[in-house]
């Protein structure tokens, strides 16, 4: 099973217990899941899961999705970059973009940045569609 989505389940069945959570960055992408799942994980657990984003080793894993086991430098780099790219898409709004508006605007679109980091293995633009996670649960 998905470590994360379990983690989301199992954070409705608790309240007390902190979550954390491995996610592979060989297969994930910094945006769709280390940015926007950990964040909704983050939200929905009310700040208590934790982050460990690792490259992954298992030569199976790899041909499971259809590629070659890279050198463990190629893997450490694209963990590095993905790991610039999160922290870009956490940074994307300023402390005034989420705070709603007398008119009901929810985002004012002033305070976000687009991230526009390309490096050799991943790259986004941003910036994220929702607020970023509390600072106290920061991926490491």
């Amino acid at each position: 099973m998905d470590p994360l989505t379990s983690l989301t389940a199992v954070s409705q069945a608790t309240e007390r217990v902190g979550l954390i959570g491995t996610a592979s960055t060989s297969f994930n992408e910094p945006y769709l899941l280390l940015a926007r799942q950990l964040k909704t994980m983050d939200v929905v657990s009310h700040g208590r899961v934790g982050r460990n984003a690792v490259p992954s080793y298992e030569p199976d894993a790899f041909a499971n999705a259809g590629r070659q086991l890279p050198p463990r430098e190629q893997k450490y780099e694209r963990l590095h970059e993905a790991l610039q790219v999160v922290h870009a898409l956490w940074e994307s709004w300023g402390r005034e973009a989420g705070r709603p508006d007398q008119g009901g605007m929810f985002t004012d679109p002033a305070h976000t940045r687009p991230v526009n980091l390309r490096g050799e293995h991943v790259a986004s633009r941003g910036p994220l569609p929702s607020r970023p996670p509390s600072r106290a649960n920061r991926l490491s």
